[in-house]
């Protein structure tokens, strides 16, 4: 019942959280910057190699996807008004540019890189402009290096440099809050996450959110365009926006990494890690053929979709075999953050594809809405790791409390017999030179006939207490049952028993002290690993009760007088006789 409560408040929570943020991602869009910014829509003539179009409406202008080697170029006037400190902004997918401004050549980027067929640039390209080239003709050059880079522009825009940033900030708003937090927020969960995966092995889940966090974080800046806030340079955006979109899948797959090699047969097991070897084979394969400039990061996008499409199905079929056959109970803010991501991930991949490869033109520019679903899907990993936690906690404090009750003597906090019979075996198992000994509590029948049995028990427990202060420091004191103690010294080589026995005797002087009508006292008897015939823990045991015995039997019927340093004249003879 209380399981199925927990259940329905994490589902009520990632809904209402679901809502919030959907409603405030809607309204947030709807921006009115406050700056003119002028669109360079119409008017347009463009020449693909050697094909030629007239009067361009950009916004509805498609054509096939350009492949290596094209060459683009567009002529158009610029207005005829330009605005104070004007700045041009011309997008560009894998390819070199040159501007052209009434026959002068103002800004370029990347020729050298098409000439050496590397990675070419890929985003926003700022361009300034001055006042006096208004009304002048415009030609824009572009030679493609990547093949299927794009099948439509990206409507050049023309605005104030001056509040440009400003602008771009105010109208990404929501985006850049959304990822600015989820990056810092991953960070911090990295740093948590490396310390405490030394302690345990939990922590490897968190992990593995905090760097599918950050991996998507700069995924998503990259697809917004937001690394212009930090780099002019297109370049950064081509690396980072490929590198990380290739890495983030191993860390959310690695996420399940417990219950498909742990949680099923053969099959899973060795299905799973053949999936994660090719991923890492694939990540590899990318960056260093990229590095060698064999083949670039943009080439292997399709191979990186299959793969994200092949882990999905993997990761379901888990979900969906584990929910049939009753074994894992699925955590129901992980299902909602799965099911979440998914939508939006095959959402994302229909309207990027449509984009590129066909004449269907769904925006003026793509940028992906991935980072909603990511983002819930990252906060519902968090709210199964913390679900998970809890109740592995839990669990282990219940699991400490049964093992405290079944190993530990209810009145006197030591440690009982079954305890000390597990310890028996483990030094039998790793023999050192061990000391046992026995104790018998004397007079405790008397107590509890003539003061009571809670007085009596205050008596076993202020015993324990003498015997703890003695000997926990080099060794261990347990209860065996009514009156009688054992303590083990692990470690007894060159040990003054004399010496513990004259502490112990101090400390049962103070006892009687405080209580009158107390006489406490009690036999004792030790035996050591080294003596002739003893052969185990339980061997030394049964001579130390025999020697505890006779000391019981002098102690009865003699008088013993204390010297000085509080040791009876015959503990010597007794401890080994």
């Amino acid at each position: 019942m209380r399981n199925c409560t927990k259940q329905n408040l994490e589902i009520k929570f990632l809904i209402i959280f679901f809502i919030v943020f959907m409603s405030i991602n809607f309204f947030f869009d709807k921006t009115n910057l406050e700056h003119e910014v002028m669109t360079l829509e119409k008017n347009w003539t463009v020449k693909i190699n050697d094909e030629l179009y007239k009067d361009v409406e950009l916004s509805e202008f498609s054509f096939k996807p350009a492949n290596k080697g094209d060459v683009f170029i567009l002529f158009s006037t610029l207005p005829k008004y330009l605005p104070d400190n004007p700045l041009l902004s011309f997008y560009t997918v894998h390819s070199d540019i040159r501007v052209d401004v009434d026959g002068n050549t103002i800004y370029q980027f990347g020729q050298d890189l098409y000439q050496e067929d590397k990675l070419n640039s890929y985003g926003y390209h700022l361009i300034p402009l001055s006042p006096e080239m208004a009304g002048q003709s415009l030609r824009v050059t572009l030679r493609i290096s990547e093949n299927s880079a794009f099948s439509s522009f990206v409507i050049p825009q023309i605005s104030n440099s001056v509040y440009y940033f400003r602008d771009f900030c105010i109208k990404n708003r929501l985006v850049i809050c959304v990822l600015i937090f989820l990056i810092i927020f991953a960070l911090i969960l990295l740093v948590v996450a490396t310390v405490y995966s030394m302690k345990s092995s939990i922590f490897y889940k968190l992990l593995c959110i905090s760097m599918f966090s950050i991996c998507i974080g700069l995924w998503s800046f990259c697809s917004h365009d937001l690394t212009v806030l930090f780099s002019y340079n297109p370049l950064v955006k081509s690396y980072l926006e490929f590198i990380s979109l290739y890495i983030a899948p191993i860390f959310v797959f690695g996420y399940f990494a417990q219950e498909a090699l742990f949680g099923g047969g053969k099959l899973r097991k060795y299905t799973y890690l053949t999936i994660l070897i090719a991923q890492a084979a694939f990540i590899t394969i990318a960056i260093v053929f990229q590095i060698l400039n064999i083949v670039h990061l943009p080439a292997f996008l399709t191979v990186s979709h299959v793969l994200m499409a092949v882990m999905i199905i993997y990761i379901l079929s888990i979900f969906i075999h584990d929910i049939r056959s009753k074994k894992v109970a699925m955590s129901p803010a992980l299902f909602f953050g799965f099911s979440t991501a998914i939508i939006f991930f095959m959402i994302d991949l229909i309207r990027f594809n449509l984009q590129k490869y066909t004449n269907i033109i769904l925006d003026d520019h793509y940028t992906s809405k991935i980072y909603i679903g990511m983002f819930i899907f990252c906060f519902s990993l968090i709210i199964d790791f913390c679900s998970n936690t809890i109740i592995s906690f839990y669990k282990n404090v219940e699991s400490a409390t049964l093992e405290k009750m079944a190993y530990t003597d209810y009145l006197t906090g030591l440690i009982n017999r079954r305890k000390l019979e597990e310890l028996f075996d483990e030094i039998d198992r790793n023999p050192t030179s061990y000391a046992v000994g026995v104790f018998d509590l004397n007079d405790l029948k008397e107590v509890n006939d003539t003061l009571g049995h809670n007085e009596g028990d205050r008596y076993i427990k202020e015993f324990s207490q003498v015997l703890k202060k003695t000997f926990q420091d080099i060794g261990i004191v347990g209860r065996t049952g009514g009156d009688e103690f054992l303590v083990i010294i692990k470690n007894a080589k060159n040990l003054n028993i004399d010496r513990l026995i004259s502490k112990m005797y101090e400390l049962l002087e103070k006892v009687n002290e405080e209580n009158p009508t107390w006489n406490m006292s009690a036999a004792y008897g030790f035996c050591f690993a080294d003596e002739e015939g003893v052969d185990s823990v339980r061997g030394a045991s049964k001579i130390a009760d025999w020697r505890m015995y006779q000391k019981k039997i002098e102690m009865k019927y003699s008088v013993y007088k204390m010297d000085k340093s509080g040791q009876s004249s015959c503990d010597s003879q007794v401890l080994k006789s």
